[in-house]
């Protein structure tokens, strides 16, 4: 009877639902002193970056230096540009060209558009600032194709100006085309003989309108002379 009474009470006992275990709480990583101070910024850290924000925003203000030649290197390079652009005009006039020679016509365009930009890094920066529109365009040019403010880098687009005229040059009968081509090959020899020292030139200073429009911005929210020019904007 013993025996029978121990094994039903290990029967009962192994049917028996397991009670649940007690949850013990996630382990909560306590960050350290040092790990505290080296997620916050040191004054020092904060005062490098202010400083080289400053620099940064200061460098937009004054504006980029556009190499530029002698008068009549400009007038050489305003001219070739002129004529490609009246050239291409020319071209373009026509509507039958654009249905019968497409690929063509669209050249024309590109030309037209690449005689533009030449013409604004020839003329003084004063006046590309007169009109908004072409000095926002001017500013994205600067930025994004600096080569076009050495006159290096302008020569060179001027021989690629004029290496697309030939491309329309079929004959020697294209008279128009290839004076053209030689006219902007050999403004753009000249500057790159300029851009060496073989001639003078010099840098023409443009301000940038949309830095400086955000420093004034600025200096009318802190009421800080950024720019360090003695005036705070109002």
């Amino acid at each position: 009877s013993f025996l029978l009474t121990q094994a039903a009470s290990l029967s009962s006992g192994a049917n028996a639902p397991t009670p649940p275990r007690p949850r013990t709480a996630p382990h909560r990583r306590h960050r350290s002193t040092a790990e505290m101070a080296d997620a916050v910024e040191s004054p020092e850290a904060v005062e490098a970056g202010l400083t080289t924000s400053l620099t940064g925003a200061m460098q937009e203000i004054k504006g980029v230096g556009i190499e530029q030649g002698p008068m009549v290197l400009r007038l050489l390079g305003l001219a070739a540009g002129l004529a490609s652009l009246v050239c291409a005009i020319f071209e373009m006039v026509n509507p039958v060209k654009a249905v019968m020679h497409p690929v063509n016509y669209i050249m024309y365009v590109y030309i037209a558009i690449f005689a533009l930009t030449t013409l604004l890094f020839e003329v003084k920066p004063d006046w590309v600032e007169s009109i908004p529109g072409v000095n926002k365009y001017q500013d994205m040019l600067v930025r994004h194709c600096n080569f076009l403010t050495l006159m290096s880098g302008r020569g060179t687009f001027y021989v690629f100006q004029g290496t697309l005229w030939l491309t329309m040059a079929n004959s020697l009968a294209e008279i128009m085309e290839i004076a053209a081509a030689g006219g902007l090959a050999f403004v753009g020899l000249l500057h790159m003989a300029a851009h060496v020292g073989i001639m003078p030139h010099h840098l023409a200073a443009k301000a940038r309108a949309a830095a400086i429009a955000s420093v004034d911005a600025a200096e009318k929210m802190t009421g800080v002379d950024i720019n360090q020019d003695g005036q705070v904007a109002e």
